[in-house]
């Protein structure tokens, strides 16, 4: 059974390394280190390049004009009302779950979410299912930066840490370096890691990001890219264009991410089969 670490001002921890931040004090909360089952991180934390891109973490590019992504002049925040409730279960995985309050750089509410993970770290992978119900407190436009030759990312993001490379992109339709705005009911990663080498050859690790049926303008778009020690993965509901959402409309928003050790192959296709069984 996983232990968890808990540190009621900053974190909770599983003692596979998967890690939980929900410090108050930041502007949004983060999951960082995101592990394979061996323990290798593969997420990365306030990059050089992009400081608000922190391991995985759910945010919208633009609510009406307010910008909840980039974090730069006035910006909005996601501010946890307590820390996470978390509890085992008999299989050994642990649920999280929280409530958020978009508030924008006015002070103003803009959103409540109600964020619950579920995580299994096992020995053939880490599987966690995501869930954000999210509740305008308005009504409200939902946005992104239209693509040019970059743009289009909102919602759920991963960036990995520099130390992966040589980095694929799998799909349905087979394997791409990029995607940008292709629609896809999934979308994987796998690449090499630097660090210690495994029984003579260079680590490696994948990571899957699976997205349930019901969500909005499913099959979604995926904007991915990597190069020059960035590796971004995002399924970018809103790639191609904006949203309108009601007063208490609620969007309810599931994913499944899985990471394990090594490149994909057969277990690709036993992941999606598992997260198909989740969403059904």
């Amino acid at each position: 059974m996983q232990k968890l670490l808990f540190d009621p001002a900053d974190t909770c921890s599983l003692s596979g390394g998967t890690t939980l931040r929900c410090n108050p004090d930041e502007p949004k909360p983060c999951i960082h280190p995101l592990v394979t089952p061996s323990g290798r991180v593969i997420s990365g934390f306030e990059p050089s390049d992009h400081q608000w891109h922190r391991g995985l973490w759910f945010a919208i590019k633009y609510i009406d004009d307010d910008n909840f992504w980039e974090e730069a002049d006035a910006y909005g925040r996601q501010v946890s009302t307590g820390h996470p409730q978390a509890s085992c279960h008999a299989d050994g995985s642990w649920t999280f779950s929280t409530e958020l309050q978009w508030i924008r750089p006015s002070g103003t509410v803009a959103m409540v979410e109600q964020r619950t993970l579920k995580i299994d770290h096992g020995q053939e992978a880490v599987r966690m299912d995501w869930r954000s119900h999210l509740t305008p407190q308005e009504d409200l436009h939902l946005d992104r930066t239209p693509f040019t030759t970059w743009g289009g990312y909102t919602g759920l993001g991963w960036r990995a840490c520099r130390e992966l490379h040589e980095v694929r992109f799998l799909h349905p339709g087979g394997e791409s370096e990029m995607r940008t705005g292709e629609t896809s009911p999934w979308l994987a990663a796998d690449g090499l890691l630097d660090g210690p080498f495994v029984g003579g050859e260079a680590a490696a690790s994948g990571i899957l990001m699976v997205v349930d049926p019901a969500h909005p303008r499913y099959p979604v778009p995926f904007y991915a890219k990597s190069n020059h020690g960035f590796t971004f993965m995002n399924p970018a509901f809103l790639f191609h264009e904006g949203m309108d959402v009601s007063k208490g409309e609620v969007l309810d928003l599931r994913y499944r991410i899985v990471t394990v050790d090594g490149r994909w192959g057969d277990n690709l296709k036993t992941e999606l089969a598992m997260a198909r069984e989740v969403f059904a």
